[in-house]
Parts: structure tokens; sequence; C-alpha cells
């Protein structure tokens, strides 16, 4: 019996064959990538598997390796892609960025509390403090990442308010001081009790405050 090649166009048309589709490639992209994040915060860097990745995001382990060429690669994409999707969730609070440089800094202390202490930072963190030891180039990747942005904005904010009477002052010095001192304090005191929003908006005045003295301003300085 000879096949309808009518039909045999029908069946083609319904089982595409070729490349997926810009939309199809985005949500397998990060349906890997969502799976990678899994699976290196419930194994760690090192008994995170590609064929684990594959099987939790459903696609074949020939897909996985086609975007990212190991694990090594796939670990800095799942960093830059978690950092990108907590630094949105910051920016929904960029609309009431003040414009004195006391409650910019307020600002930034509370973006960075936020993402510090939000469960997804925190398991990533614990998981790269254990890696750290054997995996040290990607342990001081994910900081640099994970630092750098809060950084520069604060930087950035104090080199403006400082103006150029302030001389040589090093401001990204000074801006790893803060947020130092805020996660370093976030990181122990939260270890033997939780902190309630009090404390902690306590805590950001007081060290707030000692930059604004430092730098000689006033509370009311404009950026």
């Amino acid at each position: 019996m000879i096949a309808n090649p009518r039909s045999r166009s029908v069946q083609k048309k319904a089982h595409p064959q070729g490349r997926p589709t810009a939309d199809r490639a985005t949500e397998i992209d990060q349906a890997i990538l969502g799976a990678a994040l899994e699976q290196f915060l419930d194994h760690g860097f090192e008994g995170a598997t590609i064929e684990g990745v594959a099987k939790q995001a459903r696609v074949s382990k020939g897909t996985v390796y086609a975007r990212f060429p190991g694990k090594d690669a796939l670990f800095r994409q799942v960093i830059e892609h978690s950092l990108a999707t907590w630094s949105v969730r910051a920016g929904q609070f960029d609309h009431d960025k003040p414009d004195d440089l006391a409650g910019r800094l307020r600002f930034h202390a509370w973006a960075f509390k936020r993402m510090f202490c939000s469960r997804d930072v925190k398991r990533f963190t614990r998981m790269m403090e254990r890696a750290s030891d054997q995996f040290p180039e990607l342990a001081a990747f994910w900081l640099a990442r994970g630092s750098r942005r809060y950084r520069e904005l604060v930087a950035r904010d104090l080199a403006d308010a400082g103006g150029p009477d302030a001389g040589e002052v090093q401001w990204t010095f000074v801006a790893d001081m803060f947020l130092h001192a805020l996660s370093g304090w976030l990181r122990t005191e939260s270890l033997v009790r939780e902190l309630g929003e009090d404390e902690v908006t306590r805590y950001i005045e007081k060290l707030v405050e000692t930059v604004m003295r430092s730098m000689g301003r006033n509370s009311d300085t404009t950026i």
C-alpha cells in the first residue's frame, strides 16, 4: 500500500525537526539553570553531576553539554543567572532611592540585608564555604560577583557626596568596610538568635552615622 504523500506532509508539520525556536531555547536554558541551581545547593559542587542536572531539567545530557562545556562553566553561569535574578528583585525598590547620602546608605544597607538573608543566598553561601578549600577559584568568583554590585553602588554614592575636597580617598575600600561590617554582624549575630527588624534598624543607623561622621558630613548631605 502506498502512503498518502499528503499525510506525510501533515506528519512532518506535527513533528518539526531542527533547532528549537527562540522561545523554546530560552525555556530549555531556564530549565537547565534552575535544575543546576538545585543540584549544586543539594549536593555541593563536587557532588552535583551533569547527569543529575539533565534528569531534573528533563533534557538529555547532550543538550546540557551543547550549552555548557563542563560543570565549571555551568556553575559560573548559574552564579551569573542567580545574581541577575536577585538583582532584579532588589531593583524593585530603586524608585524609593533617596537623594541624601544617609538615606542612600540606608537604602543600600537594607537591599544588601535582604539579599544576604534570602534563603537561596544563604544556601549558596554555605555551599561555597564548604567547597572553598577544594575549589578556591570558584569560591572567589562567587564572592566577587556577589559583593561587587553593592560595593560599586555604595562607592559611587560616597564618591559623589565626598566631592573633590575629599582628596584621594579610596571609596571602594570604604564601601567594602561598610558592607563587611553589615554582613559580618548579620552572620555572627544570626547564629545565636533571630534578628528582629528593630535591632537591624538600630545597627544600620549606627553604621550609617559612623560613616557620615568619618566623612565630616551632615545627615542631610545630598548626592
